[in-house]
């Protein structure tokens, strides 16, 4: 079982024991978008400077994954985050994580996943 932790800057997780540091993608964020925003997303001041991007694997009712463009500094990157917070149309800003070099940084919301090893297991949540 892996847990997290975030204190001030520092992120990271521990798994089997050992602390495993978690780097920002600064590059993208998820956001729940209110239920009227959806709607109305294009013709939204906020989001004209952005390029946004429907989540698809997982397209779980208001979330999208926001493009921020690449090699943001930290301050630009919680600029924006702060900017997002703030807007009526946001309800929540989650934050991507590097994976290494060469893979898809991971996206976080509110919504969790599980995979079952059979169809017998639903009945253990």
């Amino acid at each position: 079982m892996a847990s997290f932790v975030a204190n001030a800057q520092t992120k990271y997780y521990f798994f089997r024991g050992e602390r495993i540091p978690l780097i920002v993608n600064k590059d993208y964020v998820n956001v729940i978008m209110a239920e009227a925003a959806g709607r109305t997303l294009n013709a939204t001041q906020l989001f004209q400077e952005f390029n946004l991007e429907p989540e698809q694997e997982h397209s779980a009712e208001g979330l999208v994954r926001l493009r921020l463009g690449s090699a943001q500094r930290v301050s630009e990157y919680s600029n924006t985050v702060e900017s997002l917070k703030q807007s009526p149309h946001i309800l929540y800003v989650f934050p991507f994580f590097e994976r290494g070099e060469g893979v898809e940084p991971i996206g976080t919301s509110n919504y969790f996943y599980i995979q079952l090893k059979s169809v017998e297991d639903v009945a253990l949540l």
